[in-house]
């Protein structure tokens, strides 16, 4: 039976089977496990191992290499699980020991230890894919936009439109459900950052992004939109929480996605995003390709 620990880098799928999910582990064709090398005379377990993308980052201390993994803090029940059950599982299926910091100090990192770097390989592998599985149960904490706010016509006519519902007195509706003229925006996407580092890595991201779409020829064009109509963002009307307007022209939403387009493939390449998390947005079609 392969395991985890037999494999470099090891990927996996995740398998609906019922109502559970599963992780399956992706067997190389050309694999060749340790038992059988070493009967050819292949494996030899003094073989300097070949240096892969973390191995700079391992320190060797006592008789275990260490890895420092970068992990938001809010990530780390997760990994631990009900009276340690996840934590156990990780160890006992990768060989490595995880050390979490204490929930008090609200570090964002935790310690890989094994005596075989594939050992760490194997354990970050399954922690990344636990996490990626997880956040889905996080709330999102930022939202990325474009500010609508600058034109003083557009802030009277949002005014008039907030005095005139108002007026009209319809039942469960009055001025504190609507938001500020001043704070109108066009959402771009929400974002879940949870760590500080997260946080510095996002401000980052954005200078970068500002050079290149400062650079594209559509940066100097007006930018006009019609926005019609009300819509919410559930399809139960009976359950809404927000209720938007916008713009259903093709040549807006060509120009937006352009743009969209090259701030999603930065956000994901930083790891601020996930693809699926934004087709959970409905920002991606179901194949993620649009």
């Amino acid at each position: 039976m392969a395991l985890p620990q037999d494999i470099e880098d090891p990927k996996f799928d995740v398998v609906r089977i019922g109502p559970c999910m599963y992780r399956k582990l992706i067997i190389p064709d050309n694999l060749q496990f340790k038992c059988d090398a070493g009967q050819n005379g292949l494996f030899d377990e003094d073989d300097e191992e070949v240096d892969r993308e973390l191995d700079d980052q391992m320190t060797y201390e006592g008789d275990e290499w260490v890895l420092k993994l970068p992990i938001a803090a809010v990530f780390h029940k997760f990994i631990v699980g009900a009276k340690a059950r996840n934590k156990q599982k990780l160890e006992m299926e990768s060989g490595a020991r995880i050390v979490v910091p204490q929930k008090e100090d609200q570090q964002d990192f935790i310690w890989l230890r094994g005596r075989q770097k594939q050992q760490i390989y194997s354990c970050k592998a399954q922690i990344e894919l636990l996490c990626e599985r997880e956040e889905t149960k996080l709330e999102y904490t930022h939202f990325l936009s474009v500010p609508l706010a600058y034109d003083d016509k557009f802030r009277r006519k949002v005014e008039e439109f907030r005095e005139d519902v108002v007026l009209q007195r319809f039942e469960g509706i009055d001025a504190s459900i609507f938001m500020p003229s001043r704070r109108m925006h066009f959402t771009l996407c929400m974002l879940k950052l949870h760590s500080h580092a997260q946080v510095e890595e996002m401000k980052e991201a954005l200078r970068d992004l500002s050079a290149q779409i400062s650079a594209t020829a559509d940066y100097n064009r007006p930018l006009c939109a019609s926005l019609r109509g009300l819509h919410i963002m559930t399809d139960d009307p009976s359950d809404v929480g927000v209720v938007f307007t916008t713009d259903r022209s093709t040549a807006l939403q060509n120009r937006m996605n352009n743009v969209s387009d090259m701030i999603f493939d930065m956000l994901k390449a930083r790891g601020l995003v996930s693809q699926q998390n934004l087709m959970a947005q409905r920002l991606l079609s179901s194949d993620g390709a649009h």
